[in-house]
């Protein structure tokens, strides 16, 4: 059976579709499995909108990696790439807290197990396969 559902609770649209439209400005920006538009995005519109999306200039169009692979204070090994940033805030989640730092002049989110504070240096790290790029 086909069925159109139209709502703007990403959560929702992400779990119990096999397929999503995400539209902006009445376009469509991408047609595709949830996982697809999450983990390859075809636009900065899409990994903006669907979750939070930390982007990384770049030469060859635009690169972003997913608050979830952010590691605060410690590499996992010598590849893992790194960033300096500071805090700006952090807002407790329950298991964990939802912390804002500026890296390179753009507001950047990950999780944190412990609260950091406002004006705090803070060193992020991820795995180089991690970054997903986008080409415009």
């Amino acid at each position: 059976m086909t069925a159109v559902y139209v709502t703007h609770d990403q959560a929702e649209a992400m779990s119990m579709a096999d397929k999503v439209v995400i539209m902006n400005a009445g376009q469509i920006e991408q047609f595709d499995s949830p996982e697809a538009i999450y983990h390859h995005p075809k636009s900065e519109f899409v990994a903006q909108f669907i979750g939070k999306s930390n982007r990384l200039p770049s030469p060859q169009g635009h690169a972003f990696i997913r608050m979830e692979k952010l590691k605060p204070h410690a590499a996992a090994n010598d590849n893992d790439l790194q960033f300096e940033g500071s805090i700006i805030n952090a807002r407790f989640q329950g298991q964990h807290y939802l912390v804002e730092a500026n890296v390179a002049g753009e507001k950047w989110h990950f999780f944190a197990s412990q609260r950091p504070t406002p004006g705090e240096a803070v060193s992020l790290y991820c795995a180089p396969e991690d970054i997903q790029r986008i080409h415009l």
